[in-house]
């Protein structure tokens, strides 16, 4: 990784390779007779467009309900669930991508992740239309198929799609955080130091050093940009990494502890629990009754 400090001058051109396998699942899924699935976080955005029924899912501390032709897109590390709070079925269509390829579209110098981060508060619903339906289709048409071009296909449907989602946000795009390009870059640097070193102890300071910033700086404009500190995005991370184990691996709890960077299982149990609402004991079972 490149730890220079980049300045306005040394801003290299963004380059995105439109044909890389950026949607993770674009389908249409059936739930019925009470579905629930527990509260969790990812790193991922989703969206959802609801073609019949109805949903409920808990957003962070609010309760939003999703009925036919709406839809919803919930933003990376946002701790959610879903359920039916009736036996009557709900369809809807589901796209789960990787937000990465936004930071490299720009609007203005300002990344479209950071322009969705900073005008959606977690979360954005609205309502469908044919515009937002037709590329909703588009995109799980062109996922069925294989290869390069309906990849990209796929790709510019969903910047075209979310696009379609800021201009129609209800409260309207906020006026970006940001005073300059630079300040886009620090974060970015920072999330992906995050990502790479969160196995092991992280000091805000050993993120703003080698971007030639104060740690107290750093702190003011991660939060401007993603509603959370420093500290709790790191927490919320590890918490992610935990899950993907708890699902893909058949490590203890403490041997997950230990690969994401805690202190000891009894912290790990603590920020578990004060990120999703439950003992990583428990969600585990969770885990294994939804499977």
């Amino acid at each position: 990784m490149n730890k220079n400090l980049l300045t306005e001058n040394q801003n290299p051109p963004a380059q995105v390779n439109l044909n890389n396998k950026v949607i993770l699942s674009a389908n249409i899924q059936k739930r019925e007779h009470y579905y629930s699935f527990s509260k969790h976080i990812h790193t991922n955005i989703e969206l959802y467009h609801i073609l019949s029924g109805e949903c409920k899912m808990d957003i962070c501390k609010e309760t939003v309900t999703c009925r036919k032709q709406d839809v919803i897109l919930i933003l990376p590390n946002t701790v959610h669930s879903f359920y039916l709070d009736c036996e009557e079925p709900c369809e809807f269509q589901h796209i789960h991508f990787k937000p990465e390829f936004l930071t490299k579209l720009f609007f203005d110098q300002v990344s479209l992740l950071s322009y969705l981060i900073s005008s959606l508060h977690f979360y954005c619903k609205i309502p469908t239309d044919e515009k937002t339906r037709r590329l909703f289709n588009a995109i799980l048409a062109c996922n069925q198929e294989a290869g390069s071009f309906p990849n990209a296909e796929a790709n510019l449907y969903l910047m075209l799609l979310l696009i379609q989602i800021l201009e129609r946000n209800p409260s309207g795009i906020k006026p970006f955080f940001f005073e300059s390009a630079v300040q886009n870059r620090y974060v970015t640097f920072a999330l992906e130091y995050i990502r790479e070193n969160y196995s092991k102890k992280i000091l805000i300071s050993d993120i703003a050093e080698p971007l030639h910033i104060s740690a107290r700086y750093l702190s003011k404009i991660f939060v401007q940009h993603t509603d959370l500190t420093v500290l709790n995005y790191i927490n919320i991370f590890r918490i992610n990494k935990s899950i993907e184990l708890m699902t893909d691996t058949d490590l203890s709890l403490a041997e997950i502890a230990v690969r994401i960077g805690c202190a000891g299982s009894q912290h790990f149990s603590k920020m578990f629990h004060s990120i999703i609402g439950l003992s990583p004991h428990k969600y585990k079972q969770l885990l294994k009754n939804e499977k």
